[in-house]
């Protein structure tokens, strides 16, 4: 017998913890223009590599392209912030790092934070874990690179409940 872990229970829902999960319910979102602040986008190209690091998404409207990265938030805190990351992580501190060197020389980014358990009530980066991610995520910040968060969870039934399109940030620079 063979199977793939999808999510963590608590109680008669569930935290998403499968990326890939993740990321085909962000793209079935997009498709059904469920993300206001992505109208008129779609998928480009899945997977393009920019200095050496693989990020998820081209998007395009026909005019603009914006190079886009998910980070799966799935650790909650006591008062219901959705956090990235549970632990230190190099590679995210590299793209972070990347995108901001592309929003640097003109190219549209973003980072959006999937907080993908069903009690969380908005997204806070989670400093606690990689100091890092204070001085990166605040320069994104600074150069005005399209931070946001999506809010979705996992349902007993096995359906995925699509919370909330634009979940509050919260980055304390």
């Amino acid at each position: 017998m063979s199977g793939r872990v999808v999510g963590a229970w608590l109680g008669d829902s569930a935290a998403i913890i499968d990326t890939i999960l993740q990321a085909r319910m962000f793209e079935k979102a997009l498709e059904l223009k469920l993300i206001p602040w992505l109208q008129g986008y779609k998928v480009e190209r899945r997977e393009i590599i920019k200095y050496g690091s693989r990020f998820d998404y081209l998007l395009s409207n026909g005019l603009d392209e914006i190079i886009l990265e998910l980070k799966s938030a799935v650790y909650l805190s006591h008062d219901g912030a959705a956090m990235y990351p549970d632990t230190m992580s190099e590679r995210g501190i590299r793209h972070f790092e990347i995108l901001n060197k592309l929003k640097l020389i003109g190219k549209n980014t973003s980072i959006v934070f999937i907080a993908a358990h069903p009690y969380a009530r908005y997204f806070r980066p989670n400093f606690d874990v990689d100091p890092r991610l204070r001085t990166t995520l605040c320069k994104s910040l600074k150069l005005d690179i399209l931070i946001k968060s999506i809010k979705m969870h996992l349902e007993g039934d096995g359906s995925v409940i699509f919370d909330n399109a634009d979940l509050p940030v919260m980055i304390k620079c």
